[in-house]
């Protein structure tokens, strides 16, 4: 239990050991139903809305998930939640770009393995899990590793 509660700490100290504060500047709604099923190595595409805050227009993204650090079930309807920082505030690309999972796990909530993930311009911005949700059939991938996204005009 100390473990966990000291990788759940650790979460919060990622912006300070990197050296920078950085702000939240809004949400990043993923839909992973397109292609969902026994998720072992595969790769994913996802459907994206970022939603800024405090408000504006949403943009909309596409993008893929390449590496799961675990995966299970067969899930056929499914979404991921990520709280979205970043150093500047506003992103200035947008959130375009490879996103990778940082050495420690966040446990709010998601359960072991589940990665903040840092990318986009400059890895400025970093992504924390907020929820996940399987909404037909059993369990979701917990723990993205890797996260590639792109505009949709």
């Amino acid at each position: 239990m100390f473990r966990h509660l000291i990788a759940a700490c650790s979460v919060f100290l990622i912006p300070v050991a990197a050296g920078a504060a950085k702000l939240e500047v809004g949400k990043l709604e993923c839909d992973i139903s397109k292609g969902v099923g026994m998720i072992i190595e595969t790769k994913q595409t996802v459907s994206c809305t970022f939603t800024p805050s405090p408000s504006g227009p949403t943009q909309t993204y596409k993008g893929s998930i390449d590496e799961f650090g675990l995966a299970v079930g067969d899930v056929k309807a499914g979404r991921m939640v990520w709280l979205v920082s970043s150093v500047s505030g506003k992103p200035a690309l947008g959130l375009q770009g490879t996103y990778r999972g940082v050495e420690a796990d966040a446990s709010l909530g998601l359960g072991g393995g589940a990665k903040v993930l840092v990318g986009g311009s400059r890895d400025s911005v970093s992504l924390q899990p907020l929820s996940l949700e399987g909404e037909e059939g059993v369990n979701v991938a917990i723990g993205v590793a890797s996260l590639k996204l792109s505009a949709v005009d």
